[in-house]
Order: C-alpha cells, then sequence, then structure tokens
C-alpha cells in the first residue's frame, strides 16, 4: 500500500530507515542495524532536516558530520533556549538558622548564576560560532547576548574579588567573539560602550561613594571621548572599565 504524504511540522521528521531513495541526496539512507560511516551519516542529516541550528559547509572536510548532528540535536532538544533560562535563573541563598541548618524563606535573597559556571556554559557555544546557520546566528546570540550582559550587570553590584575580575574579562571576550558573528568591529565597540556606561550609571547609583564617584569619572571621560572616535572605539573595548 502507498504510504500518506507526509504532515508539514515544526519539528524535523525522523530519519527513513526503510531503505528508499532520499529525494534531497538521492541516495538511500542507511538500513537499521548497518553500521554508520561518514556518508551514511550525512545521508541522516538530510533526511532528518536538521540543518536549522548549524551546517556543513562546503567542500570543509575538518569538520566532522557528527559534530554537526550533535548541534543540532542540541537545538531540537531545546538546549538552546534552556542555556538562556539557566543563565538568567535565580536561586534563594539560604539563611541561618542559629543551628547546623540552613533555612530558606520569602526573605531569602536570590543569587545569580557564578561567573565561572557562565563562562563554562559559554565556552562550548562559542567553539561552535563558525557553523550556525545564518538565520539561527541572527536571532539566537542577540538574545544571548542580551542575557549575559545582565548577569555581568548584576555582577557589579558588589566589589568583585581578583579572581571574579579575570572571569568577568573572559566571558566579556567569549561574547566579543561570538557577536563577530554578526556584527562588524566598530558596532561590537559601541555594544561595550553603552554596556560599559550602564556600568558607571548603576555605580553612581550606589550608596557606597566611592563606587559613586567611579561611575562618575568614567562618564566624564566617555563624555570627553565622543568627538574622537579613534580614542573612543579603543576605549569601548575594556569590558567592564568602570569596575576592573
Amino acid at each position: 500500500s502507498s504510504s500518506s504524504a507526509p504532515v508539514p511540522s515544526a519539528s524535523p521528521p525522523s530519519a527513513d530507515t526503510t531503505g528508499e531513495r532520499d529525494p534531497d541526496t538521492q541516495e538511500g539512507t542507511p538500513m537499521p542495524g548497518a553500521p554508520i560511516t561518514k556518508s551514511s551519516a550525512q545521508l541522516l542529516l538530510a533526511a532528518n532536516r536538521t540543518r536549522e541550528y548549524a551546517s556543513l559547509k562546503k567542500g570543509d572536510t575538518a569538520i566532522s558530520v557528527y559534530y554537526i548532528m550533535t548541534i543540532n540535536h542540541f537545538g531540537h532538544q531545546a538546549g538552546f533556549t534552556k542555556l538562556i533560562d539557566r543563565i538568567l535563573s535565580t536561586k534563594p541563598l539560604p539563611i541561618p538558622t542559629g543551628g547546623p541548618a540552613f533555612a530558606y524563606s520569602a526573605n531569602s535573597a536570590l543569587a545569580r548564576i557564578s561567573l565561572t559556571t557562565l563562562r563554562m556554559l559559554l565556552r562550548p557555544i562559542v567553539n561552535a560560532k563558525d557553523h550556525y546557520t545564518l538565520s539561527f546566528a541572527r536571532t539566537y546570540i542577540p538574545q544571548l547576548q542580551s542575557a549575559v550582559f545582565q548577569v555581568l550587570l548584576d555582577a557589579t553590584a558588589e566589589e568583585l574579588l581578583p579572581e571574579d575580575k579575570v572571569v568577568f574579562k573572559e566571558v566579556g571576550h567569549l561574547m566579543q567573539e561570538l557577536m563577530a558573528v554578526n556584527l562588524q568591529e566598530g558596532e561590537i565597540a559601541a555594544y561595550i560602550e553603552r554596556f560599559n556606561l550602564d556600568i558607571a550609571l548603576k555605580s553612581f547609583r550606589s550608596t557606597n561613594l566611592e563606587k559613586r564617584l567611579r561611575g562618575l569619572r568614567y562618564i566624564k571621560k566617555m563624555a570627553a571621548r565622543a568627538e574622537k572616535k579613534e580614542e573612543r572605539r579603543l576605549f569601548a573595548t575594556l569590558w567592564g572599565k568602570v569596575v576592573l
């Protein structure tokens, strides 16, 4: 009996394991239990329509097709969305009870993700930056950038330890690499400059006099550099200049 026409859906269809010829590749997909070779993996890549998040560039023989399949599988499992959710998530801090235990209450302060954990989560995302599809990169990277910038901004509410300052800069440079997929150098510098000004304004609104003066000094420096484009560009690449 003939099979019915496929019904379009938001998720990619499962791999065809009937051995029939794939309309896109004009080749047969591997039979169940057959060993997966590089060519058969490429067929599965096409059969699964898994080119939404990453693709194997034409003529690029240095990248394994399995790596591209892993990126796409991560995306189809909502991994990229869950990553942003994790970055923006908060958890209550325990309050000492006076005994050996700790308790949580409505008055517990909320803690964001640590800078070290943020750096760990970003590294594989940045490492895959050259393989994202254009449409995915254009929609996802700005969302991730917004989430990361928010965490970095919140981290400046308290005085950072020396080791945290190092991680802060590393996270910033990772984001800079990722932003370069969509943006030119001047556009990236403008985002960093705006981010530093956000830190300066937050510092200026602090109840701590030293932080307020630090924020004010930075704002004055940026105002003085506004007409000097070269100095402005160089200054804008210094992540967290206000606090670091």
